[in-house]
């Protein structure tokens, strides 16, 4: 049996080869997805492509690929320049590949070329260089240095007057449940389309001729699709809101994806109804550190009545105990003096009776006329210290009731009573004067029983 004509592997591998050679020795553009990715230790990059259709995850085709050292350092570090990530598993690329077949190692592609837009698309690549002159220009992140007040109640907005997001954004604000006020003034511009860019920027400068009338600026829109956002990627846009000079929070974005003028605004939040919320909640914040701070007002007032009702009260009783110890001393005072004079007249009549007592009638009725005498005199003097001491005692009080009164007069809880109020400013200053007082300015008036919060007007 003769054997079919044959040829060797070697044969059938060159001729492949030549082949390949032959109709094949151009390069092509090709896109495929990163299944496998390596990068050995000289350098040398090998790749495992493959492409699936969209609507699945069969693979369709597959096939190796390498990037020589002395092309992968320039190509990878072009990559990362322009998509800001490392090549990697699962990405799709745009590459320019030469087909090559080995005897042994059998069918690869060498990659010569990447064009890494594709992989990030032109859009994104815009985005990037925006971002990246932005913050080059070291005006990125200006906004957001600009301080926002504590409360925002004036509020500049940019939107279409007849968006459903503006609708819902005035709609939050007023029907605030905490009485918050707030003061809006629409800036009408467009949020799609061509003339978004040239509308916000023009808003922005009507603004600034009276930036000091607003506490913020919102640019606000209602949903809309994807795409809508790249009208936000505008750099004269992002370089206007970041050089602002109040802070400017965006209602603009999508759940998942942050458009430039988001990223250089003081605050981006993803719907109009957000923002508002925001602005509630910083006048909430406020408004517990008010209450927070006139409870201590409130408990400092009742700690300072009662400390000055307590240092009356022991006045009162330091004065009524030094008229008690003085009443109690003179009457002592006048007690010893009747009972020395006493004991002197007796002594005197002693003496007399017992150095004359030859004389005894004489000396008797000397004694009683003496003794009438002294007794008169006893009485007038009884009679003397007693007015004195009364007159003293009288005059004593009388100050001390003086004082009494004089003290009760100033108790400011008698004040009140009478009639009289005080006011004081929401942060407890005391107004002594209207012209202390400005146009809508808060204040509250201290009566006896209660307080009256009240607006200058």
């Amino acid at each position: 049996m003769s054997l079919p004509n044959h040829i060797s592997l070697h044969e059938l591998t060159q001729k492949i080869q030549q082949s390949l050679q032959s109709n094949m020795s151009n390069s092509y553009w090709i896109t495929a997805e990163i299944s496998e990715f390596s990068v050995n230790s000289k350098g040398h990059c090998y790749l495992e492509l493959i492409e699936k259709p969209e609507t699945s995850e069969h693979i369709i085709a597959k096939q190796r690929a390498i990037i020589w050292a002395q092309k992968y350092g320039m190509i990878s570090a072009y990559f990362k320049s322009v998509t800001g990530e490392n090549m990697q598993i699962g990405l799709s690329i745009l590459c320019c590949v030469k087909v090559d077949f080995h005897e042994i190692y059998g069918l690869s592609l060498t990659i010569i070329d990447i064009e890494p837009v594709y992989t990030i698309g032109e859009d994104e690549r815009q985005r990037i260089q925006i971002v990246a002159r932005l913050e080059s220009e070291g005006i990125l992140t200006m906004n957001q240095e600009v301080p926002l007040a504590e409360v925002v109640q004036k509020i500049a907005v940019i939107s279409s007057p007849h968006a459903a997001g503006y609708q819902d954004f005035i709609k939050q604000l007023q029907a605030n449940e905490y009485g918050i006020t707030f003061y809006t003034a629409l800036f009408p511009a467009s949020m799609q389309g061509l003339e978004v860019e040239s509308s916000i920027i023009a808003a922005l400068d009507t603004i600034f001729e009276s930036e000091e009338i607003f506490d913020a600026v919102v640019i606000i829109r209602g949903g809309g699709s994807k795409s809508d956002l790249r009208w936000f990627d505008s750099y004269r846009l992002a370089a206007h809101i970041a050089q602002f000079p109040l802070p400017i929070i965006t209602g603009i974005g999508h759940h998942k994806d942050v458009s430039i003028a988001d990223m250089v605004a003081h605050i981006s939040l993803k719907t109009p109804t957000a923002v508002a919320d925001f602005f509630i909640q910083l006048g909430v914040a406020v408004l517990q550190r008010v209450s927070e701070l006139e409870y201590k007002i409130q408990e400092r007032v009742r700690a300072l009545f009662a400390e000055y009702n307590e240092k009356h009260v022991d006045l009162y009783r330091t004065i009524y105990s030094e008229y008690q110890q003085k009443t109690l001393g003179i009457h002592h005072q006048i007690i010893q003096n009747t009972q020395r004079l006493l004991s002197q007249t007796q002594q005197i009549m002693a003496a007399e009776h017992q150095k004359n007592a030859q004389y005894v009638y004489k000396i008797r009725m000397g004694v009683q006329q003496i003794f009438q005498n002294h007794a008169s005199q006893m009485q007038q003097l009884n009679k003397t210290c007693t007015f004195m001491s009364k007159s003293y005692i009288t005059k004593e009080i009388s100050k001390l009731e003086l004082y009494a009164t004089k003290l009760e007069l100033h108790n400011p809880i008698h004040v009140l009573e009478q009639g009289y109020s005080y006011t004081k400013t929401a942060h407890g200053k005391p107004v002594r004067s209207a012209l202390e007082l400005t146009s809508g300015q808060k204040i509250t008036t201290v009566f006896k029983d209660g307080n009256v919060a009240s607006i200058v007007e």
